[in-house]
């Protein structure tokens, strides 16, 4: 496949009216940016990791969280430039450079798609195509932590790309080589998503192609590789595997077609890389396969694919965003090749997508300004609260706008209760809490434990954990324990079920992310103050609970009580 040659004088009016069309991107995308509210990663990374909360202010905190990051969360140099701006620079410069950043995507599309050229036509389609398909826009686009390890990793590969293809000369200077290095190496480690598929389909490419990498390709290509490789090597990237956000449960044959066959559902779902494919099989069946093999884009979709499929991740949409865009890239490519050169069909598709993209914004823009009201309304009750702060528990509404772009604050501890701790801290509370109304009642109860039932367990560390307290016809049990015991790191708990009666087939827990119990479950837990007591929230303990393993704190250190019945 080869690039357009069309291509516009600097100042004509289609320059002029491309410039317009980002400009004006760039203004919705800023009032969006102003209109999205932080997240608890957001204000998680405005504290020094590896501190006991302790507040970024100055670059000199920045730089002492670095390690800490590195070794507890990961080595993306995403979250080192969120830190920076959670703990130093702030939300209004991030809301300027992110609506800067958006449009230099969209100004890097249109030079992957259509080379020289600058078509209005490609700005308004990929446009539309953030609204209407671009996996969850909320998340890559606009939250500050998820943008810029979307958006703006997606950028800066971009542009490491287009450099890399546009340069005239195979020499550099001493200093321009250590400059490369030094920018491919950030872009590199920005996030893995979007650098491993690029440098995995730049080396196959090379071996495809039998090409021979000069001396700057070889500069760049080592410093990108570092950066992938310091995200890959780092403790915390390891850390998350081993907690479980890399799925390995199952045989070899389930997960083999399982993960293949997410892989293959997200392609058709996100439309575009299921398009490309296909269209590289046509290149495929008419032009063969070494002017197949030449071309980059397939082999940075192959690489998308493999790590797709060892992730093995089919609940997060963010991961599958640099995906849908390299298969946008390649099908946008394609038809600009064949049909870019119609100016009747440029200026159409340029003035229908323009007017399709106007609800969307409105919409979108509408939504927004709900949620950020309805956010600010539940900080203001958090900060109004006692230090005791125990709230009932809210969500959001949920529209098919906010679905796709608004990325929430978590206001119900019984859905997700990692957050607790952080807002106790962030809003300078002594315990925070949201409970659904029957535990609401029973907080404001005289006895926190009245009509509950002992579940006989047998504990592996009694001194610990010894007692569960079954509520007949509610979703959650209570485990008295000492405050002194809390393990306020950790917000998960093993939860197994006798394989032979699974409740996933009779009455699925309202409080799991997907609404159902399976055998072996890891499932969110909280803590409440009452009357000077503390006790442990856990999901129902039913007759079909065989263990429960909770994590607490003896002696400074992190132990896991075993409960059996």
């Amino acid at each position: 496949m080869t690039w357009s040659t069309l291509t516009y004088r600097r100042f004509s009016l289609p320059g002029k009216a491309y410039l317009a069309a980002l400009a004006l991107a760039g203004m919705v995308f800023y009032m969006f940016n102003v209109l999205t509210t932080l997240k608890g990663d957001d204000m998680l990374y405005s504290y020094i990791i590896g501190t006991d909360y302790v507040p970024i202010r100055s670059l000199g905190g920045w730089l002492k969280s670095l390690p800490g990051l590195y070794v507890q969360e990961n080595g993306r140099m995403a979250n080192i430039l969120t830190q920076l701006f959670a703990g130093v620079l702030g939300k209004p410069l991030f809301d300027v450079l992110n609506a800067l950043m958006l449009v230099l995507l969209l100004h890097l599309v249109v030079v992957h798609v259509a080379g020289k050229a600058r078509p209005v036509a490609v700005v308004a389609i990929t446009m539309l195509m953030i609204f209407a398909v671009i996996p969850y826009p909320g998340e890559t686009l606009l939250w500050m932590c998820g943008s810029l390890n979307y958006l703006w990793a997606a950028t800066f590969t971009l542009y490491w790309l287009h450099w890399l293809h546009s340069r005239r000369s195979s020499r550099l200077m001493a200093w321009q080589q250590v400059a490369l290095f030094l920018a491919s190496w950030v872009a590199g480690q920005m996030n893995e998503a979007v650098t491993v598929p690029v440098a995995l389909g730049l080396c196959m490419w090379l071996v495809a192609t039998r090409k021979r990498p000069d001396a700057v390709l070889l500069t760049a290509m080592a410093g990108y590789s570092l950066g992938v490789l310091l995200i890959v090597c780092s403790p915390g990237a390891w850390a998350r595997v081993r907690s479980g956000d890399v799925n390995l449960a199952g045989s070899a044959a389930w997960l083999l077609g399982r993960r293949l066959l997410v892989v293959g559902y997200k392609a058709v779902i996100y439309v575009f890389p299921a398009t490309a494919v296909l269209l590289m099989t046509w290149e495929w069946k008419h032009h063969g396969w070494r002017k197949l093999a030449a071309d980059l884009w397939p082999w940075i979709m192959l690489g998308c694919v493999l790590l797709l499929y060892a992730l093995g991740d089919s609940k997060k949409p963010r991961l599958y965003f640099f995906f849908t865009l390299v298969g946008y890239i390649y099908t946008m490519r394609w038809l600009y090749c064949r049909y870019g050169s119609r100016a009747r069909l440029r200026r159409a598709a340029a003035v229908l997508c323009a007017l399709a993209c106007i609800y969307p914004v409105a919409a979108v823009a509408a939504e927004l300004r709900a949620y950020k009201a309805y956010n600010s309304a539940m900080v203001a009750r958090i900060a109004a609260a006692p230090a005791n702060c125990v709230l009932p528990a809210s969500s959001y509404r949920n529209t098919v706008w906010s679905r796709r772009w608004i990325a929430p604050n978590y206001y119900d501890s019984m859905l997700y209760s990692g957050y607790n701790d952080l807002y106790e801290r962030y809003y300078g509370k002594r315990h925070v809490a949201f409970v659904r109304e029957p535990l609401m009642q029973r907080y404001l109860s005289a006895n926190f434990v009245a009509g509950t039932q002992l579940v006989p367990m047998r504990s592996s560390h009694s001194r610990l954990v010894d007692t569960v307290l079954a509520v007949p016809g509610s979703s959650y049990s209570i485990i008295p324990i000492d405050s002194a015991h809390l393990d306020k790191h950790n917000c998960g708990l093993d939860f197994d079920l006798d394989p032979v009666h699974n409740r996933n087939t009779e009455t699925p827990a309202v409080y799991y992310y997907d609404n159902k119990i399976r055998t072996h479950n890891h499932l969110p837990f909280f803590n409440i103050f009452h009357r000077g007591r503390c006790y442990l929230i856990v999901p129902a303990v039913e007759r079909d609970v065989v263990h429960l393993r909770i994590p607490v704190v003896s002696g400074g250190k992190e132990v896991w009580v075993d409960l059996y019945r």
